[in-house]
């Protein structure tokens, strides 16, 4: 099945071919995406039905620290996404077909967002231990 792949870290969108092993290509997104879980994103404007879906990482903002993530916008989604993402068609029964946006229709809908990684450790034991010595008895 005609998919797109899209990978933040490479800042790339490609075509790919998705294995389906009967099972409507689920494992081949997992792997592609390396994840566990999936869901699903749809756009305001192929909510009708039919249309592309995505799949993203359901954990992938907790995979890794959030700032540390690759994370793209996806116009006429609400939130930020983050990880690699399959994108492949749906039609009317919700059943996956090929993909029907091009290469260059999804450029056009996904930014991809600078990452922001601080060399700067923080130590969570240490800031708790300091909230702790700052609290002031209640009287």
């Amino acid at each position: 099945m005609k998919a797109l792949f899209i990978e933040p870290r490479a800042r790339s969108i490609t075509e790919i071919d998705l294995e389906d092993a009967g099972d409507g290509g689920a494992a081949d997104i997992c792997r592609r995406i390396d994840c566990d879980l999936f869901n699903t994103v749809r756009s305001s404007r192929d909510m009708d039905g039919g249309g592309d879906i995505m799949y993203v990482d359901d954990m992938g903002m907790y995979r890794q620290p959030l700032y540390c993530n690759d994370i793209f916008s996806f116009t006429g989604y609400p939130i930020p996404l983050i990880g690699n993402a399959v994108v492949v068609g749906c039609d009317s029964a919700g059943e996956s077909v090929d993909v029907s946006s091009s290469v260059e229709e999804m450029t056009r809908r996904i930014t991809f967002i600078p990452r922001f990684c601080p060399e700067v450790e923080f130590d969570c034991e240490y800031l708790e231990d300091e909230a702790e010595e700052e609290q002031e008895p209640c009287e």
